[in-house]
């Protein structure tokens, strides 16, 4: 395995667990643990991660965002795991709202199933591949001004647009949850539209893959309710799955 490649899986392993440790990390790849510690220092330096004793965790650092078409094609067969997981929420009739995200836009394809949807977006992509769905889906598109980074409308007129409605389901994906900082995302323009979101659903899911589990994001929306839903995917493991304890004794589903 080359350096480089390592490196990357080091950084991988952290992402998904959180931390983890010299012992473990030398086991795994067959090298010596100084090795792994002069990896760790590297990835410190690029401000992947930040070294511990004994090992290493995620860099405390807040999250930016990558710009939509550069997420398209990032994780796809992770995101269309959430993507089937949700659909199963989704019945015929449904008034259902799709955040612009990339992991909630690879549900449309799956919905062609569906007779009488009624879908609302403030995704500009999304709302151009529902048109192609028929079944007499009906489709409303929040106004509002685009931001390119999400390919969706943000601010004052978005928020007042989305306060119209009141749907069925919120389909949304942040960019981090935890019981203690709650949801957040990377654009502070789109915090207010998701908190809207987060009123007028009857029943909230949050489509989260377990890479972003441990960051921490610009803007806050909210607290972690019990009532929502977490669609989550192969690589959210049990111990994120504990992080979330305190909730799923109260109500809180992951699935």
């Amino acid at each position: 395995m080359f350096i480089e490649e390592r490196h990357n899986r080091i950084h991988e392993l952290v992402r998904r667990k959180g931390r983890i440790e010299v012992t473990e990390l030398s086991s795994m790849f067959d090298v010596s643990e100084d090795t792994v510690r002069r990896d760790l220092k590297i990835l410190e330096e690029k401000g992947w991660i930040q070294r511990t004793h004994g090992g290493a965790m995620l860099a405390d650092k807040v999250s930016h965002l990558i710009p939509y078409p550069e997420r398209l094609d990032i994780k796809t067969e992770y995101k269309d795991e959430i993507a089937r997981k949700a659909v199963l929420h989704v019945e015929d009739g449904d008034t259902i709202f799709m955040s612009c995200a990339t992991t909630v836009g690879r549900m449309v394809p799956l919905l062609g199933q569906f007779h009488n949807l009624t879908i609302v977006t403030n995704s500009v992509m999304i709302a151009a591949e529902c048109v192609k769905l028929g079944n007499g889906v009906k489709i409303y598109m929040i106004g509002g001004q685009v931001n390119q980074a999400v390919a969706g409308t943000v601010g004052a007129e978005a928020v007042d647009a989305v306060r119209q409605f009141s749907v069925d389901k919120v389909f949304m994906s942040v960019c981090s949850a935890s019981v203690k900082d709650g949801l957040s995302v990377s654009l502070f323009e789109e915090a207010p539209v998701f908190r809207a979101l987060l009123d007028i659903g009857r029943e909230i899911f949050l489509l989260y893959g377990g890479e972003k589990h441990g960051r921490r994001a610009l803007s806050y929306i909210g607290p972690v309710l019990p009532e929502y839903v977490f669609l989550v995917d192969s690589e959210f493991d049990d111990s994120m799955r504990k992080d979330f304890d305190e909730l799923t004794s109260k109500g809180l589903r992951i699935e």
